[in-house]
């Protein structure tokens, strides 16, 4: 619900696909970047489909 409109849906899917490389830095740190895409189709009410989709830049720092 929202802004007084509600919508009843289904069941529907949704996807996150992630790339990324880590590079060691020091003999314990490692630095990373990855690039993540998501999307998602969900069925609604009078034949709708509710979709959407992001992209996201993200950044690592691992200590071994």
């Amino acid at each position: 619900k929202d802004q007084n409109v509600t919508l009843d849906t289904g069941v529907g899917g949704a996807m996150d696909l992630t790339f990324g490389k880590e590079w060691w830095v020091s003999d314990r740190w490692g630095l990373g970047v990855a690039l993540g895409l998501q999307g998602y189709a969900v069925p609604a009410d009078d034949a709708q489909e509710l979709t959407g989709g992001s992209a996201a830049l993200r950044f690592s720092a691992t200590f071994n």
